[in-house]
């Protein structure tokens, strides 16, 4: 976590050694290891990744014109 690395990463590059993972403590009780690692990520720094784009994001789905149409537009 002090690295720069965020909960995504973390999850993607956590793998547990072959002995551990055959533990019964050490199963996953909700999901997958992955929702396990954000889960606690988020615990102990919050929901908030450092980047400010992410704390409202834009809807996708906005249409946005095509810029001929803009050029054309602006050329009347």
């Amino acid at each position: 976590m002090s690295h720069g690395v965020g909960p995504r990463d973390i999850a993607e590059k956590l793998m547990f050694p072959e002995w551990l993972s055959r533990k019964w403590h050490t199963r996953d009780y909700y999901g997958a290891v992955v929702h396990n690692v954000q889960a606690i990520y988020a615990f102990y720094m919050g929901p908030y990744d450092g980047n400010p784009s992410t704390l409202h994001p834009l809807h996708l789905l906005l249409p946005v014109p095509s810029i001929s149409t803009t050029w054309a537009a602006s050329r009347r």
